[in-house]
């Protein structure tokens, strides 16, 4: 995924352990995606995922590669548009997003109207 790697998850006898990114965006993205859902459960949380809902696409979003794409965005009144900077050591993206759009892996490029998945960022 990108951002978010590396990212390590695992067990040490009865405790979970999981390992973040250096990069401040990519530990963000990771922190909300596994952390903050695992704290939630283990908490005993009905629904502990981040809230994920399909927006229209404001702007024109290219083709993706191989790796799930989390891409810092605005989502406004004619739907959701990338801010950037979008790269994993860059605050300024993020600091302006109030969602991540999600691209898939190999996802076709998405045009102005087309839905998309999105996170909200709370």
């Amino acid at each position: 995924m990108r951002p978010g790697k590396p990212v390590m998850a695992g067990q040490l006898g009865e405790m979970i352990v999981l390992g973040l990114p250096g990069n401040p965006v990519s530990a963000f993205v990771t922190a909300l995606l596994f952390a903050k859902p695992a704290a939630a459960a283990l908490a005993g949380a009905a629904s502990p995922l981040a809230r994920q809902f399909t927006v229209r696409a404001a702007a024109h979003l290219p083709a993706n590669g191989e790796r799930i794409d989390h891409v810092r965005a605005r989502n406004t009144v004619d739907g959701v548009v990338p801010v950037g900077p979008n790269d994993s050591a860059s605050l300024g993206g993020l600091a302006a997003a109030d969602c991540l759009i999600v691209r898939p892996p190999n996802a076709p490029p998405a045009n102005i109207g087309d839905t998309v998945p999105i996170y909200v960022l709370d």
